[in-house]
C-alpha cells in the first residue's frame, strides 16, 4: 500500500511503505485578547501534518529524495498521501517542514547504503 508520493507535478517519487508513517489533522487557531481582557480563540481550520521515516535507499533514489526535499522547502509541492483514519488516498499541497539528509552506512552484508531518511510535511492551506 502506497503511503506517500512526493512532488506529483514534478519528479514524482513514490516512497516505499514504512512502519514509521503518520498523517495527522492539526487544528489551526489564533488566540486573541479582547479590549476587556477576555481571551477568545478563533478557529481557522485544519491542516495535515505528515511524518515519514525510512531505512535506506540506493544512490539514485537518494539524490532524487534530496532534490525534492530542497525544492519543497522553497516552493510547495503536490503530494498524494494515505489518510490513516479511513485508508483512502488524499492529495494536497505541502511544504517540506523538515528533512534529514541521509547518512552513509553499511549493511550487515557489507553493502554500502544511504540510510535514515526522514521528512515532515505541512499542508499549505487549511481545510475544513
Amino acid at each position: 500500500m502506497t503511503q506517500l508520493i512526493l512532488d506529483t507535478s514534478g519528479e514524482n517519487m513514490v516512497l516505499p511503505e514504512t512502519r514509521s508513517y503518520t498523517a495527522d489533522k492539526i487544528p489551526l487557531s489564533v488566540s486573541l485578547e479582547m479590549a476587556n481582557g477576555r481571551m477568545v480563540r478563533e478557529e481557522k481550520g485544519n491542516i495535515w501534518s505528515i511524518s515519514y521515516q525510512y531505512g535506506w535507499f540506493g544512490d539514485i533514489d537518494k539524490d532524487k529524495f534530496i532534490r525534492i526535499c530542497e525544492k519543497g522547502q522553497g516552493t510547495p509541492i503536490n503530494c498524494i498521501f494515505l489518510d490513516p483514519l479511513n485508508n483512502t488516498t488524499r492529495t494536497g499541497v505541502f511544504w517540506v517542514d523538515t528533512y534529514q539528509r541521509p547518512r552513509f552506512q553499511f549493511s550487515r552484508e557489507g553493502n554500502a547504503l544511504w540510510g535514515d531518511y526522514q521528512i515532515t510535511l505541512r499542508e499549505v492551506k487549511p481545510n475544513a
